[in-house]
């Protein structure tokens, strides 16, 4: 009797199971775990990744399964080992395996049978750059747009986008020629039979199969000992994975590395989707060092022996897109599956890693990885928002300048004194930020819409007041007082004596020092309702201080704070102790594993939804569990949705959320679940 084959298929959906398909004899020869494979799924159909092979010499089941329709590829996307990290990641962020795996696959790889067809969803990233500097007969939004492209040199279309342009506009002058649309990318520079372009050292360092920690060094002096790293590891047939927070960095990073080596590569969204292909196949044959964000971590990469995750302090590191997973935790499981070490790096620890190394569970590389390398000499001015553009700026200020903004936008927002309340998005519940392009505007930083900028309160015609100063205020100042040709954002390629951005505290590998940092008030994340601010406060203050080679100046009111003071003596320690101890008497990560449940609906009833709590626990007889909720959310509102939270604190009944996600859903509640939160509000 002929063997009969199913396979277990992991599906983008909303569903903790995986799904049972039988495969025609004509796929028998393609089949292999981590590979897709098409199917259909009510009346539509997704690709998936193929999770299990099942054979059986007759039929298994009493009931008749769907086939499967194809197995478009010839290369596994995942072998079994990153199935079973993948596995782990799910089980531990209570999330559905088929998302969890999409996570890791390129856009370009995710199709969808829509009316019959598979459509390939390729979601490109494009850059713009001018191939021809003047034109005629431009319409004003073209100049505008024109100027603006001239302005960040190389622009992606999401920037464009963002500050207000249209893509009707954008294609407009590519129908001109006067610009040319492309996707972004490297050119990965190749050699014949040439691993090293130049004679290198070998490192000093000696990796066993352990989590390491290397901070209290520049990113100079780190990428200096990767150099030599990397040396070690390919000459014993080894590759390497380093993971950056920004692809600014990955930029860097990228040039300098290959001056070294041939065999490096880049991986993340914003690459054509071809490339990603391609690349992912490359890496699974050759021994290479591939430099990605959390996206590339899962590539099966041939022979890997290092994974780097720089700047680990990053709080971008928690990705925000449901399976909200973090990539420290990645790499963990990395390590535990594949058993090589793990090197966590960044001018400073991050206090989950301060802590993993108290408990004795990571070691760190270097001696001094507790201190900051002193360059320039600091000095703490007071904020006084009144004097700050018309008389300090201007008393500081030297040539090669970088002035850190700290604030997004124009300003913060419009208040109105007589009804003491701010100007709020009517589809999100959120206040709305003030923006300059030629006018000025408003716009939701959660739904991005756009709305007329006003002068006088809605309510009671009362004269509003704008709140907050924003990097789009300073630099209108700035020009206005040192000429336009004087000052320039850092991400423009021209060269003025002074510089300006929100902060660089994700950006340690841009390759430039500074004289002068001015640090403007980075006391606000110790006002936001998040359980991290003082950390954040205290890595805002840190990190720029380290590009910075005479003069640092810290605006700040908070002189007395632990962050200041530890890091005025270099004793930073002294703040990873204090924080440590206020999250142990708080009941909060690290000491304490919490659970946000955030649930959001159209005219969300909160009565009805404490009732199916309630029921919830009563149901599965849930005792002596902490858990605050149900709440409104801090954000009360997203796109016309409502929200409403509930924190579970150390709750270890995973099946149980589950089950309330599933009857959630059932409702029609759309139910996202966050372990160990970035904010807990």
């Amino acid at each position: 009797m002929n063997k009969n084959y199913f396979v277990k298929v992991a599906l983008p959906l909303p569903f903790f199971e995986e799904f049972l398909y039988s495969v025609p004899n004509h796929l028998i020869d393609k089949l292999q775990i981590g590979k897709r494979a098409l199917v259909p799924f009510r009346n539509t159909g997704y690709s998936g990744v193929i999770t299990k092979i099942i054979s059986s010499n007759e039929e298994i089941l009493n009931y008749s399964v769907k086939d499967i329709e194809d197995i478009p590829d010839n290369f596994q996307i995942f072998t079994k080992k990153e199935l079973n990290i993948a596995q782990k990641l799910a089980d531990y962020y209570v999330a559905p395996l088929g998302l969890t795996l999409y996570s890791f696959i390129p856009a370009g790889l995710k199709w969808k049978k829509e009316k019959g067809i598979w459509k390939r969803f390729e979601y490109e990233t494009k850059v713009y750059e001018i191939v021809k500097e003047k034109a005629e007969k431009l319409t004003e939004k073209q100049k505008k747009l024109l100027e603006f492209i001239k302005k960040l040199q190389v622009p992606i279309e999401e920037e464009i986008l963002e500050v207000g342009f249209s893509k009707n506009t954008i294609q407009s002058l590519v129908k001109k020629g006067i610009i040319k649309e492309k996707y972004l990318d490297f050119k990965h520079k190749k050699k014949e039979n040439i691993e090293f372009f130049t004679p290198l050292e070998n490192s000093n360092i000696k990796l066993q199969n352990k989590l390491y920690l290397f901070s209290g060094k520049t990113s100079e002096n780190r990428l200096k000992e990767y150099i030599k790293l990397f040396n070690v590891l390919l000459k014993q047939q080894k590759s390497v994975i380093i993971v950056f927070p920004n692809i600014k960095s990955i930029n860097y990073f990228y040039e300098e590395i290959s001056k070294y080596f041939s065999k490096v590569y880049t991986y993340f969204e914003g690459i054509s989707q071809k490339k990603l292909i391609d690349t992912i196949k490359t890496l699974q044959k050759e021994n290479s060092i591939l430099i990605t964000t959390f996206s590339g971590m899962l590539i099966p990469i041939k022979n890997l022996g290092l994974v780097i995750v720089e700047e680990e302090y990053a709080n971008s590191y928690k990705t925000m897109k449901t399976p909200k997973m973090d990539i420290r935790r990645i790499a963990y499981e990395i390590h535990r599956e594949k058993n090589i070490p793990i090197i966590y790096s960044g001018l400073i620890p991050s206090l989950e890693n301060y802590y993993l190394y108290k408990k004795g569970q990571i070691f760190p590389i270097n001696r001094n990885f507790l201190k900051i390398p002193k360059k320039a000499k600091i000095k703490i001015y007071p904020y006084d928002k009144e004097k700050i553009f018309s008389v300090l700026l201007k008393n500081i200020i030297t040539e090669n300048t970088l002035i850190l903004a700290n604030k997004k936008a124009y300003a913060s927002f419009l208040y109105c004194p007589r009804c003491d309340e701010e100007l709020i998005c009517n589809n999100c519940d959120v206040p709305l930020k003030i923006y300059k392009n030629v006018n000025l505007f408003l716009k939701c930083e959660i739904c991005k819409d756009k709305f007329e900028y006003i002068n006088t309160c809605p309510k009671c015609e009362n004269p509003l007041e704008e709140v907050g100063a924003g990097i789009e205020k300073l630099e209108e100042i700035l020009k206005l007082q040192y000429g336009k040709n004087y000052v320039s954002r850092l991400e423009e390629k021209t060269e003025t004596p002074i510089k300006i951005t929100t902060t660089i505290t994700n950006l340690e590998y841009i390759p430039k020092y500074f004289r002068t940092i001015i640090n403007i008030f980075p006391d606000f994340t110790l006002f936001t309702p998040d359980y991290k601010g003082r950390e954040n406060f205290f890595k805002n203050i840190v990190v720029p201080y380290s590009k910075s080679v005479e003069n640092y100046y810290l605006i700040t009111n908070q002189n007395e704070e632990t962050s200041i003071t530890s890091f005025l003596t270099n004793k930073i320690e002294d703040f990873y102790k204090q924080e440590l101890e206020t999250r142990k008497l708080s009941k909060l990560p690290p000491y304490t594993k919490i659970i946000l449940l955030t649930f959001e609906k159209k005219n969300l009833n909160l009565e009805f939804l404490q009732n199916l709590f309630e029921i919830w626990i009563n149901a599965n007889n849930i005792k002596n569990f902490d858990y605050k909720g149900i709440l409104k959310g801090y954000i009360q509102k997203k796109k016309n949705k409502n929200i409403a939270q509930v924190l579970l604190v150390d709750f270890k009944e995973k099946q149980l959320i589950k089950d309330l996600y599933e009857k959630a859903r059932k409702l029609g509640f759309k139910m996202s679940i966050d372990i160990n939160p970035i904010s807990i509000y």
